[in-house]
């Protein structure tokens, strides 16, 4: 009689309460921690993982969130001390492992640097705009704090397709004579390259976004320092260096000039040994044994913060596949660091972008070029529609940029292209090749040096470029065609053409 009050008693008012979900919960909560990306066009997100979570995890939300295809190319950046990246900040800065725990990288210190990783050597074979666009948003941000350095005129050049491409085309009326001075686009900008940047805006008429920015992405490779992710080092004087790695090889800079390039295909090994890294080249049929180069690093972290860098890159750029990991890596490594390794290499991620990309994607183009006395409020916003993406640019007034070594004649290159070349010797084309004749000793040649005869294409070009002169500065191999690089290799000194000193030459009469 008791127990049947009591049901009815408390039928209405009755009630349960899920401790051990709540708990559960609570424990996840606990579990998780807020990770702060910022990105490319200085916006920055929130995102939250696991405290066990793999760099995998969060790498996949941010490229999730941006929905971007070619992501093989990018990746997150952190400092140790949780400064930005910058020339300034002498902190060695490292990537996020993707099969490391994120907690046990970065510590209590969550906050990472959505980066390009991987340069890749010809823009124009991305798939997506989309990644020419962030692209060229890290090559700004390079140029403005002094980790890429670039001479004067092709800054000014490089500034100007900035301007196009967020501005459009110069309108008198609506852009005043100091329009320019409210946007941060070269290191110590001065009124007379404000000046000179209008001057070259008003040529890009009719260049739409997309144009604009694969025309800077043209120049912007050319640089010597394009795609270098640089390392501080001394040489066995112990004269400051810096050590590039780079999709052709390693380079070895002084003083802001290429010294020497070290291709992957004559590099036989690469290593490190507490503050020292090591580069064996191949053995050269005149030579009895294989040449090995030390350099002495800040650290044994820097030093192998470089040779992963490089391990990473010939990975990426140079195999169609990745390297697969031993089975018995555990035990390999015992014996020393196990070599990482890349996800995908380049092949795979362009075969890939090329299959799964889609049309008439939009998106938001934010103004990269930081203004001056802008608020913290948000940026200035560009709306566009791509309908052809992936399809070779063309402009209206300004040329169609030219790949490296092109078989297409164009038509008319002198048209805006003879004017900007004149004016600022920043030539918009690279030289074609050509077929060259075997060196042949000459009878008063240089001691030490070799004379190398090469004849001219069709089109009177030689098959290389070159870079320096003035300023006491010695005349470079900037760049080299195939055929001609028997004869020829990047880094090699021009001492005399034709006979004549180059020290005697002006700069432009040696180009």
């Amino acid at each position: 009689m008791i127990e049947s009050v009591s049901r009815r008693a408390f039928s209405s008012s009755s009630g349960t309460y899920n401790v051990r979900a709540s708990e559960l919960a609570r424990e996840r909560k606990l579990n998780v921690f807020n990770v702060v990306v910022l990105f490319l066009d200085d916006t920055q997100q929130t995102f939250q993982i696991e405290k066990k979570a793999k760099g995998s995890v969060l790498l996949e939300l941010v490229f999730q969130n941006l929905e971007l295809v070619e992501k093989d190319y990018f990746g997150l950046q952190f400092t140790e001390n949780g400064s930005p990246p910058s020339a300034t900040n002498t902190e060695i800065t490292r990537w996020l492992d993707s099969s490391k725990s994120v907690k046990k990288q970065v510590g209590g210190n969550a906050q990472f640097w959505l980066a390009v990783r991987f340069y890749p050597p010809e823009p124009s074979r991305l798939a997506e705009e989309y990644t020419r666009y962030l692209l060229c948003l890290q090559l700004r941000k390079l140029l403005l704090d002094g980790r890429m350095t670039a001479p004067r005129n092709t800054a000014l050049l490089l500034a100007s397709f900035t301007v196009q491409a967020e501005l459009g085309d110069y309108n008198a009326n609506e852009h005043s004579s100091n329009y320019l001075s409210e946007l941060c686009l070269l290191p110590k900008q001065t009124c007379e390259d404000e000046r000179r940047v209008r001057e070259l805006h008003k040529l890009h008429k009719g260049q739409s976004p997309p144009d604009a920015e694969a025309n800077f992405l043209e120049h912007a490779k050319r640089l010597p320092c394009y795609g270098v992710e640089s390392h501080p080092a001394k040489d066995y004087n112990g004269k400051d260096i810096f050590i590039g790695v780079t999709s052709i090889g390693i380079v070895v800079f002084q003083n802001n000039i290429r010294m020497n390039t070290f291709s992957w295909s004559k590099i036989v090994k690469i290593s490190f040994k507490k503050k020292q890294f090591f580069i064996q080249l191949k053995r050269e049929p005149s030579e009895s044994y294989d040449t090995v180069l030390g350099f002495n690093m800040r650290s044994g972290r820097a030093a192998k913060a470089l040779w992963r860098c490089s391990v990473e890159r010939h990975g990426f750029f140079r195999l169609r596949a990745p390297r697969r990991r031993p089975l018995l890596g555990a035990l390999g490594a015992l014996a020393g660091v196990t070599a990482p390794t890349v996800a995908r290499t380049e092949t795979q991620a362009l075969e890939d972008a090329r299959r799964s990309r889609s049309t008439n994607r939009s998106f938001v183009r934010r103004s990269g070029s930081r203004t001056r006395e802008r608020s913290a409020g948000a940026s200035p916003a560009l709306v566009h529609t791509n309908s052809a993406r992936g399809s070779r640019v063309t402009t209206h007034e300004e040329p169609t940029p030219r790949h490296a070594w092109g078989d297409v004649a164009h038509e008319n290159e002198d048209s805006d292209g003879g004017f900007l070349e004149r004016a600022l010797r920043v030539p918009l084309s690279y030289v074609d090749e050509s077929e060259s004749e075997s060196p042949e000793p000459e009878p008063d040649a240089v001691e030490g040096a070799v004379c190398v005869r090469l004849a001219a294409g069709a089109d009177g070009r030689f098959g290389f470029n070159v870079r320096g002169g003035g300023n006491n500065t010695a005349v470079l191999v900037s760049r080299v065609a195939p055929r001609t690089r028997a004869h020829l290799q990047e880094g090699d000194q021009v001492i005399s053409i034709n006979g004549k000193d180059v020290d005697e030459l002006t700069d432009e009469t040696s180009v």
